[in-house]
């Protein structure tokens, strides 16, 4: 079969896009133009390996890419989601002889797949948040969970149906982990009135997106956007100050009524507090919650023992300056676990294969454990 190119869009909030190039001379055509992050060709790409690079037309770079090769003819090249890269890689491929197919009729052909994990990480892969997360999908196909499920099946009776729980419960764990990398995450920025909440949030945003004033009470509604910390693309949700309202006002009544909601439905809460004066605003929220003492460049030295046990790190920073910016993200990575994480380990990263893994958990048939694990793999 001629090498074939197909385009396949990504969807989401990630700005995550994949091209698949397959077929006779696919490799070939690959190895001409993909240097690893080190600048070295590879002349020959190994089966169920990740590669982490950049695609070269000439001496100009195209994109920064991870290559999974799926076989020795297929190969799944995932990149930036913009449209205009992603048909330059396209179009760099069909130069060199690779026809042009369409999304529809390559996951015709492709699917059904070995197993059903196989075909949802052909599919899953498009909504990754970040090139990490694609890594992690893509390291399920011929690995991960497709080669734990399969050893599972093939030595149940060596294996037992203990351990095979215990197992599912690990996995379970580590994709908690694993889907704030796929899908991202929400990390919420609150606390009280005149905190220095939205120059944090600008000095993120890298812009005036957010209104800031010397006087209390700026924000009245929350805003948004997206950035990338570490592995994780993140919507930061500036809100409404938090703290005693003045009788009658009903407008902060209901922005602050508001940014506890967006602080319960977070998954990671920054408190920022003035860490200049004493400000005494409760938070309620089941996510780890940082307490971010702001304004360290006006703050006294004392400022470092106001640390409390209910939060999960206490910070101290200058949104005004970035001082203590890289200690605030390493500690946003800390506690949502990112750090040190294993991108090849076994993870479930569809609803179909936690319902069904929860199911394992809980089952104490050792028939229904393996009748559960044939339908992990769409047997």
């Amino acid at each position: 079969m001629t090498a074939r190119v197909c385009v396949l869009t990504a969807r989401g909030r990630g700005a995550i896009g994949s091209i698949a190039l397959y077929g006779q001379g696919a490799g070939r055509m690959l190895a001409e133009v993909f240097r690893t992050a080190a600048g070295k060709k590879v002349d020959k790409f190994a089966a169920g390996r990740i590669y982490h690079g950049t695609l070269m037309n000439g001496a100009e770079s195209v994109d920064e890419v991870v290559v999974g090769c799926e076989s020795e003819d297929f190969f799944a090249v995932c990149g930036h989601g913009n449209p205009i890269l992603l048909g330059r890689i396209a179009g760099l491929f069909a130069e060199m002889g690779a026809e042009a197919q369409t999304a529809e009729e390559m996951l015709k052909q492709r699917l059904p797949a070995e197993n059903m994990i196989e075909a949802e990480a052909y599919i899953e892969r498009l909504k990754s948040a970040t090139v990490e997360g694609v890594k992690i999908i893509q390291a399920q196909i011929s690995g991960g969970l497709s080669a734990a499920v399969k050893d599972w099946l093939e030595g149940f009776e060596r294996i037992g149906a203990e351990e095979i729980r215990r197992q599912c419960g690990d996995i379970l764990r580590s994709s908690v982990i694993a889907n704030r990398i796929i899908r991202g995450v929400r990390i919420v920025i609150a606390g009280p009135v005149n905190s220095g909440k939205s120059t944090l949030f600008n000095y993120y945003a890298g812009r005036a997106e957010a209104i800031t004033a010397d006087f209390a009470g700026t924000t009245r509604d929350w805003v948004s956007v997206a950035v990338k910390i570490g592995p994780l693309s993140a919507e930061l949700i500036d809100t409404a100050g938090l703290g005693e309202l003045e009788a009658g006002d009903r407008a902060d009544a209901e922005a602050q009524k508001r940014a506890r909601e967006l602080v319960r439905d977070a998954d990671i809460v920054l408190f920022v507090t003035d860490g200049t004066s004493e400000q005494c605003v409760k938070i309620e929220s089941d996510a780890p919650v940082i307490a971010v003492l702001n304004k360290s460049d006006l703050a006294a030295g004392s400022m470092d023992q106001r640390a409390d046990d209910r939060f999960a790190e206490t910070v101290r920073i200058s949104a005004k300056t970035g001082e203590g910016i890289e200690s605030l993200n390493a500690a946003i990575l800390l506690a949502l676990g990112t750090v040190d994480f294993c991108f090849s380990a076994p993870v479930c990263f569809t609803q179909r294969q936690k319902d069904i893994l929860d199911a394992i958990v809980r089952e104490t048939s050792a028939m229904q454990i393996k009748h559960n694990i044939k339908l992990l793999l769409g047997f």
